[in-house]
């Protein structure tokens, strides 16, 4: 599909409406050979990247960036671009979504605070019957440790489809091989070793009250 675009301040802007912005997004997910992402482009945007090339390069590499504004669109309008038209983000959340929930393709909610995407996820799942989420993931808001980083990574293309607890810590707590009686074994051999810890506690307490 051939996207037509506008020029402001460096960054190529889509201009289109919802149902185009949903429909492209759509056929790339049905082509399926390579990967791709939207922003949801608003002036603030814009602004941040004519003073910053780190920000203005990710636009520049996006497949597309919609007008999440009307100044923007009216841009495009005076361009000639009659038909262009705000693409709210949250409108285009909620149209792909739609299309997902028909078509089969798999959702990802990543970002928000602490359980905001996991609320989402079961909220968008009733509104869209149908609809598969894989996973969910809302990181901290910092940058990430080592250690974080290396259970992200752990987590693959398949995501967390279980969640962080599920995918990432179960099965460090219950790795790959423990069998029943491992764990039985595993189990006996801490209450044996906190028996004995407590048990010398309980002796040395006694001794130091024997003491004259």
């Amino acid at each position: 599909m051939d996207i037509p675009q506008i020029d402001v301040l460096g960054i190529k802007l889509a201009a289109i409406d919802l149902e185009i912005a949903s429909n492209a997004i759509a056929e790339w997910l049905n082509s399926g050979n390579s990967s791709r992402y939207v922003c949801v482009t608003d002036v603030h945007c814009i602004m941040q990247g004519s003073r910053r090339r780190d920000v203005k390069d990710a636009y520049r590499n996006a497949a597309m960036c919609v007008p999440d504004g009307m100044p923007l669109t009216w841009v495009g309008r005076l361009r000639g671009y009659r038909t262009m038209n705000r693409v709210y983000g949250p409108d285009l959340m909620l149209s792909l979504l739609r299309i997902s929930a028909t078509s089969g393709f798999t959702n990802f909610f990543l970002g928000g605070a602490e359980g905001v995407a996991d609320d989402l996820a079961a909220k968008m799942t009733e509104k869209f019957p149908g609809l598969e989420v894989v996973g969910t993931y809302c990181p901290p808001w910092r940058p990430l440790t080592e250690l974080e980083n290396n259970l992200r990574r752990g987590a693959g293309m398949a995501g967390y489809a279980d969640g962080f607890i599920g995918s990432l810590l179960l099965p460090i707590v219950y790795p790959h091989g423990l069998t029943r009686s491992l764990q039985m074994g595993l189990g006996m051999g801490v209450l044996l070793l906190n028996g004995f810890g407590y048990g010398l506690l309980l002796w040395r307490h006694r001794a130091q009250r024997r003491l004259p």
